[in-house]
């Protein structure tokens, strides 16, 4: 059984201070840490925060620079160059982590600052030609109706790998065939969908599969450490409980030092969530009578309601809503980031809209995951990190702070981390998302209120909110 660290604590708690203060303490008697963030933007920060603490310490930092940047193999390099019995500190991505060989990982104490994701999706549509790949493949069945994808003839698997590049058909199973292949992964299927594939002719043809990152990239270091807020409820912490056998431990050395246990502000918090269902994709792209969508409604609504005053915002990666100020905007993976001039604004509009498919959710509800459990690691958990950019951050503000999320779920979750905050729908008429499945019979939808009556509506809201101080 693999035993890793976990240190917990609120966003905005000082973890990554205080991985910088250990990591200090640890090259100061030779020792030697490798410390991965999610970011190159978090890794400039943190190496100027080790260089303000001891300006003497030993760092550096890998990260691409230019396109096609050998970040991975410049990493092994520094690792098997590096000095014995001379301690340092050496800061590389995520993605790089991952991709790192055993080869003198025993000489490192490796901290994973924030939770990397480790669950890859591979949706595919196969129903003639699935035989390229899967008379190539051996199963293993699991508790819970899953089977285990494992190579067969990896042979055969390796020459689909080849040929891929010269066949664009064989290319389209080059995803699932490198997966299973790399040995990273634990590569997951529902039973019954997979022996439909196989034995009905008739089938449909598609398949999800589900590929588990295994624990292998951070074994073998001489401590391993993942650190992050609300980490208990991340995807890598409830999957890998599920289906690997890993013992989680406190770290002994850094909890007791953040600067709060606890979010202890609530009271300057009120959470306004737009629906009572979940906001999704489809949802936000449909349009109404008058052919305006569901996003330009939501975003004409958030600038008017904050008309003349600041907020940050965030949505998906192509939304470019208009009347929103662009240098306000957070960007898609903003953990740990800790800027001057977020910290400023105390109002945050959230607008992404991130759910699973519907295969995932079943997938995850085999390892025993609930629907609301996958919600909150996938979307609730990034709106609470982003919300946390904003002046919430400081414990010392005393501006009140007001927060928009999409669902009413999001909203509750993220008011069980603040006690005493307030939770509230927000009016502003626009369609609600329509839920799974088909109406009953006779359910008509009602009618959407017009383009201009919503503005009007809207805009007498804003202006008595206003008035009110609010």
């Amino acid at each position: 059984m693999d035993t890793f660290y976990y240190q917990p604590g609120p966003a905005g708690s000082g973890k990554t201070y205080q991985l910088a203060h250990w990591a200090i303490e640890r090259a100061a008697v030779n020792e030697k840490v490798l410390i991965a963030q999610p970011t190159k933007e978090l890794i400039r920060d943190t190496v100027k925060q080790i260089k303000r603490l001891d300006p003497d310490a030993n760092v550096t930092a890998l990260y691409g620079k230019k396109r096609n940047d050998r970040v991975s193999a410049r990493t092994v390099e520094h690792l098997n160059d590096a000095k014995p019995h001379q301690g340092e500190i050496l800061l590389v991505t995520h993605e790089t982590l991952k991709r790192l060989p055993m080869t003198m990982r025993k000489f490192w104490h490796m901290v994973c600052d924030e939770v990397p994701s480790v669950m890859e999706h591979i949706d595919l549509k196969i129903a003639v030609t699935h035989s390229h790949a899967t008379q190539h493949i051996a199963t293993e069945e699991l508790p819970g109706g899953l089977l285990v994808l494992t190579p067969g003839n990896r042979a055969a698997l390796e020459a689909i790998q080849i040929n891929a590049k010269e066949d664009q058909n064989i290319a389209s199973f080059n995803r699932l065939v490198s997966t299973m292949l790399s040995g990273e992964h634990l590569v997951l299927v529902a039973a019954d969908t997979y022996t439909d594939l196989i034995q009905n002719p008739d089938t449909r043809g598609r398949i999800d599969v589900f590929a588990v990152l295994l624990p292998e990239f951070a074994r073998g270091y001489a401590s391993t450490t993942f650190m992050g807020a609300n980490i208990t409820e991340t995807e890598m912490f409830v999957i890998w409980e599920a289906i690997q056998n890993v013992a989680w431990q406190l770290h002994p050395d850094m909890g007791d030092k953040l600067r709060y246990q606890t979010h202890e502000n609530g009271k300057r918090l009120t959470i306004g969530y737009l629906f009572d269902g979940r906001m999704s994709r489809r949802h936000l792209g449909s349009e109404d009578d008058s052919g305006e969508t569901v996003f330009d409604q939501v975003t004409d609504f958030v600038a008017r309601y904050w008309e003349g005053i600041p907020f940050l915002w965030q949505a998906n990666a192509t939304a470019m809503p208009s009347g929103f100020d662009y240098d306000a905007r957070l960007p898609g993976v903003s953990h740990g980031l800790d800027k001057a001039h977020y910290k400023r604004v105390h109002n945050v509009a959230l607008l992404s809209a991130m759910n699973r498919k519907t295969a995932a959710y079943g997938f995850l509800a085999k390892l025993g995951i609930s629907s609301e459990q996958a919600q909150a690691t996938l979307s609730w958990q990034n709106d609470y990190q982003a919300m946390m950019r904003c002046s919430l951050r400081d414990p010392n503000a005393v501006a009140p702070v007001r927060v928009i999320v999409g669902s009413k779920e999001g909203a509750e979750w993220i008011a069980g981390k603040f006690p005493g905050c307030v939770v509230e729908k927000l009016d502003h008429g626009i369609s609600e998302p329509i839920k799974p499945g088909r109406p009953p019979l006779g359910d008509k939808p009602s009618k959407a209120a017009s383009s201009k009556e919503r503005t009007r509506a809207s805009r007498a809201r804003a202006k008595a909110k206003r008035e009110a101080g609010l």
